[in-house]
């Protein structure tokens, strides 16, 4: 079972962004209430019934000015089954913190087509999710969908000094993790969607191993990153650093959180309710992978990928 299995998400507090639809020229939000929220959010909102309501995203900045948000502080992106969640997780057992784990509207806005990706689109949108929280919660954190690791660009142009972290682990393990549980997009039943997003023909992804599918998957994600401007991704963190990564970051970037007292194996363990330490589990997964998993390894390059990865997260670590 995947350390991500432990964690019980539970829904932002209050009023959250769901939906997007184009119409015309503007682009509408549709928003959902999970909890008591903002009631000045709400009062704003379009056809309000006190579970749902609706504003287009040129009038986020509007709202941002008349009701408590806060403020985007991190975003995760990352190459799936690699401990992002965990991440996530941990940052969400600080109250000031606002987290969302792959919301729905931003998979919709970067996936579809049919919603231009302009900064001002995407900054509004990222910018509305930190609206509809309760009081306490001062630091927005967004870990996106693994799918959306080719748009962090987007993200960096529209928020240039907020951290982006990506998070990976050996490309095998991936591997072995995908095969054995295949994530939805994976699945037969998506086989025309992933045939788009890697660029292949739709007989030739409907035919192909989920294997296979797996390592062409990784190969864009990590070209993606390895290709990007420097400055795209602020922080990489290897799975292998867990479980003293998510700590680490916190108290790099967020030095007033108020649990110093407390070790990352002990709030793992609390947040996964268990009194369990975390242990990774690399050395059983790559021992696991079969033949054809370690050719799709090689033939994809994930060996170099990794290995230009590691590199730069080492020279960040020593900068």
């Amino acid at each position: 079972m995947r350390s991500e299995d432990h964690i019980f998400n539970r829904p932002a507090d209050g009023w959250q962004p769901r939906k997007l639809f184009p119409l015309g020229d503007s682009v509408l939000l549709e928003w959902e209430a999970q909890g008591e929220g903002d009631p000045i959010l709400a009062s704003r909102l379009t056809n309000c019934d006190n579970k749902r309501g609706f504003c287009s995203l040129s009038q986020v900045p509007t709202l941002l000015k008349e009701c408590q948000a806060a403020a985007p502080a991190l975003f995760i992106f990352h190459a799936s089954r690699c401990g992002s969640s965990v991440l996530a997780g941990y940052f969400e057992t600080d109250p000031m913190n606002r987290v969302f784990f792959e919301p729905r509207a931003a998979r919709r806005y970067f996936l579809r087509g049919d919603i231009a990706h302009t900064r001002d689109n995407t900054w509004a949108l990222i910018k509305s999710f930190g609206l509809g929280g309760s009081p306490q919660q001062r630091r927005l954190i967004i870990k996106f969908n693994s799918l959306l690791t080719p748009y962090a660009h987007l993200v960096r142009e529209a928020f240039p000094e907020v951290p982006i972290v990506f998070v990976y682990r050996h490309p095998l393990e991936i591997l072995v993790s995908l095969h054995q549980r295949p994530s939805g997009f994976l699945l037969p039943r998506t086989r025309l969607f992933i045939a788009r997003y890697l660029d292949m023909g739709e007989a030739e992804a409907n035919t192909a191993p989920i294997g296979e599918l797996a390592a062409r998957l990784l190969q864009r994600l990590l070209t993606c990153v390895v290709n990007a401007d420097a400055n795209t991704v602020s922080h990489l963190i290897n799975h292998s650093e867990f479980p003293s990564a998510p700590i680490d970051l916190e108290k790099q970037l967020f030095p007033d959180a108020e649990r110093r007292d407390e070790t990352a194996e002990e709030l793992l363990g609390r947040h996964f309710g268990s009194n369990k330490p975390f242990r990774s589990d690399s050395p059983r997964k790559q021992g696991s992978a079969d033949t054809s998993l370690r050719d799709y390894f090689r033939r994809f390059e994930l060996d170099r990928l990794y290995e230009e990865l590691e590199e730069t997260r080492k020279r960040q670590a020593s900068s």
